[in-house]
């Protein structure tokens, strides 16, 4: 860590020449200075942060079992309060960190996700003032201090950018977090925002289409709401709906987080501070929960294209194949998920100690499910057990890929092949009903497209297009007395096996009485008011038989007819006998 410090984080950060050996403040006056990667200005001081874990007697020691266990002892983090002492004195005499502790008030330092913790608002802080003499004493007395040593279970970088090309400001945070067993994980965390996203034209443009975007989006929630509020179990179990309300809600989140990113101050992070630091991790971390959250509603909203796709069955395939495959997909995840579970414990056991992948569960799950397209790397796992690593490599080979694999393929195979036959057989059935134009339907919403059309023209037009709309609303006053989705669910399985027919029987579960009669009669007269207000004939389509199904039929007839001939022949030998049959039947 100091090595990296002061060989590479120094000279990068307090570098006055360019590379010819100009000074920078020659070019572009001092305030290009203390530049990185040629743009990216250093605004504040450099804060080092750390948190140190209490000493604490170790167990052999106090019972005095084992002489090897002489201190330092220490547990891990969330079991160890934060030690406050001000232990690094500053030395007259000598270069000093002139480290202080800082109880509270300093933004949450949060670790790795699967190695570190969150480690509080409290912290040792040391800020390198951007004065390259300075910088480098207490960088210096940092070392000479042991600012860090046993007892440090985390350790943080912060460094504040400005781009003025692209006016973005960046927060960088490098981090390492410090088991108990001496191991470090180290990482580098950004944060970028634009302080004032509101400070030119084409951001002014954009803000009133933030703004009549955010009315709309009001108006359609209200919709939402009055959908619910009207049949609250229905709206419920559809899952378009459930999508609506995330949606909604994750559209209200990144409201939220953009309203509290233009609250914060940032007027602080304006202009340069040789000597103090300013967060600006945590407000440009504000900024990107907002990124983050919108950038996830964009694959709902995409996710809702499918949902007004329907009209079309060729762009609802895909999703009718995954809707389809889920029954089988849903009881095969259940058992993979038994299956890593298993190896991943049986990995943490055996390579855990010794390779950085299986270190704990979360990350065996991980890269158990990383191997299924990547594979493992073998030769770490070898190296670590030798003898168990060929044997556990081959069953986890053979169940993730020859298996569990072609079993996904193999379910999503067959759920194509049955809805591709689904969709062919809908395509076929609604070439009997003529659909009206999508210009007929524009025009029936807004009536002001048929004033340029003749007169006679706008007569025919418009009965045709009072003809479609009473048709529709009878239709849809139809659907109102029926389970719809059943309904739907019963016409896409007859289509599948080739039926374009729905009998009155197969509509009675669905409708209301109190005996299966009443509801037999109920379905015949809805399906009679059904036909009248669609236009659709009471008979049973004609269907058009095949060459295959065609030599089936015949064959059924002529194995009939051979069976009706020997029952014949079995009852005219008693009154004729002598009568020989043509054949020894």
């Amino acid at each position: 860590f100091w090595a990296w410090t002061k060989g590479i984080l120094y000279p990068a950060c307090f570098n006055y020449v360019y590379y010819n050996g100009v000074p920078r403040h020659t070019v572009y006056t001092k305030k290009n200075e203390f530049a990185v990667a040629g743009v990216n200005r250093i605004m504040t001081a450099i804060r080092f942060r750390q948190v140190r874990a209490k000493p604490a007697g170790c167990p052999a020691q106090q019972n005095g079992t084992r002489e090897l266990a002489a201190g330092p002892c220490w547990r891990e983090w969330p079991y160890a309060a934060e030690s406050p002492d001000q232990i690094f004195v500053p030395s007259p005499y000598r270069s000093s960190s002139y480290s202080s502790f800082i109880p509270s008030g300093l933004p949450t330092l949060v670790g790795h996700p699967f190695d570190g913790h969150s480690y509080g608002t409290s912290g040792h802080v040391v800020d390198l003032p951007l004065d390259s003499a300075l910088a480098l004493q207490r960088i210096d007395g940092m070392m000479i201090e042991r600012w860090t040593d046993e007892f440090t279970r985390a350790v943080s970088v912060d460094i504040n950018f400005y781009n003025p090309n692209l006016d973005i400001s960046t927060a960088m945070r490098f981090i390492m977090d410090i088991s108990v067993s001496g191991r470090i994980f180290s990482r580098v965390e950004l944060r970028s925002c634009r302080l004032f996203p509101y400070s030119t034209d084409a951001d002014m443009i954009r803000a009133v289409c933030e703004a009549i975007f955010a009315v709309f989006l009001v108006v359609y929630a209200f919709q939402e709401l009055r959908q619910f509020i009207g049949n609250p179990s229905k709206y419920i179990t559809s899952f378009w709906n459930m999508l609506e309300v995330v949606n909604l809600v994750l559209f209200g989140v990144a409201i939220s987080y953009w309203v509290a990113y233009m609250g914060q101050d940032r007027d602080v992070h304006k202009a340069r501070d040789m000597a103090e630091f300013r967060d600006l991790f945590t407000t440009a971390d504000v900024y990107e929960r907002a990124t983050v959250i919108g950038a996830i509603n964009v694959f709902c909203c995409f996710c809702k294209l499918f949902k007004y796709l329907e009209i079309y069955p060729q762009f609802q395939l895909l999703w009718d194949v995954l809707g389809h495959a889920m029954n089988a997909i849903l009881p095969f995840a259940i058992v993979m998920v038994l299956l890593v579970s298993a190896f991943a414990f049986s990995g943490y056991w055996l390579f855990g100690d010794t390779v950085s992948d299986f270190r704990h569960l979360l990350a065996c799950c991980t890269t158990l499910v990383v191997s299924l397209t990547e594979g493992l790397e073998y030769q770490q796992i070898k190296d670590a057990m030798p003898a168990a690593a060929p044997v556990w490599l081959v069953g986890w080979g053979v169940i993730s890929s020859l298996v569990a694999v072609n079993m996904f393929v193999a379910i999503l195979t067959q759920s194509y092949a049955h809805i591709q036959t689904r969709t062919s057989n809908l395509n076929k059935a609604q070439q009997d009903f003529e659909m009206p134009s999508w210009t007929m339907w524009f025009e029936s919403k807004m009536g002001f497209l048929r004033r340029s059309q003749s007169s006679a023209k706008t007569l025919v037009k418009s009965q045709q297009l009072s003809s479609m709309q009473s048709q529709a609303s009878g239709i849809r006053a139809c659907l109102k007395k029926v389970d719809e989705k059943a309904l739907w669910k019963l016409v896409l399985e007859n289509v599948a096996d080739g039926s374009f027919d729905i009998e009155a029987s197969d509509l009675a579960p669905h409708m209301s009485g109190a005996t299966a009669a009443e509801r037999l009669h109920n379905a015949r007269q809805w399906m009679t008011k059904f036909a009248a207000k669609s236009g659709t004939r009471l008979q049973r389509t004609v269907r058009e038989f095949s060459t295959v199904e065609e030599i089936r039929t015949l064959t059924m007839h002529v194995n009939r007819l051979e069976r009706e001939l020997i029952e014949l022949t079995r009852q005219l030998r008693p009154v004729a006998p002598s009568l020989r049959p043509p054949s020894p039947i």
